[in-house]
């Protein structure tokens, strides 16, 4: 499958999805409406529900505004993992910061991110991180667990 040129079928979708996106460029053309798209759009008959790609599908359904958003959440998740990395566990925050990019590369070439399994490892990641690092922060501060 990766090594097919046509990369099975996921070429046409992301250009339906980024046709669609140049129509509405701003707010997209709506959430959930890239399988309308692909029905309207598609130049084969196979039957697609989603663009197999976050990022792209996202851009369609809800244009600039929709990726500045995701791009805000994901961003924050790998803040969180990296305040992780500068905690005493190197290795701890190397593998969260690992997942974190894993997950987000996979998501530009797969559907698979649309699968709470996989996700809650994510946010896992970054909830550690961003908690790590609130507990860092207010150790240093007098009143919140060490006395002044």
């Amino acid at each position: 499958r990766l090594l097919n040129p046509a990369n099975t079928g996921r070429l046409s979708a992301w250009r339906v999805a980024v046709d669609s996106w140049e129509a509405e460029v701003v707010h997209g053309t709506g959430a959930g409406t890239y399988q309308n798209e692909w029905n309207r759009h598609r130049d084969n008959p196979q039957d697609l529900v989603n663009a197999h790609s976050l990022y792209v599908e996202v851009l369609s359904d809800l244009g600039l505004v929709g990726l500045a958003l995701l791009a805000v959440c994901l961003g924050m998740i790998v803040r969180g993992v990296s305040v992780r990395l500068k905690g005493s566990d190197g290795a701890v925050g190397d593998s969260l910061l690992a997942a974190a990019v894993a997950w987000m590369l996979r998501a530009g070439s797969a559907w698979d991110w649309q699968l709470p399994e996989i996700n809650w490892g994510l946010f896992d990641c970054g909830g550690v991180g961003v908690a790590h690092g609130a507990v860092s922060r207010r150790a240093g501060f007098p009143g919140h667990g060490r006395p002044s």
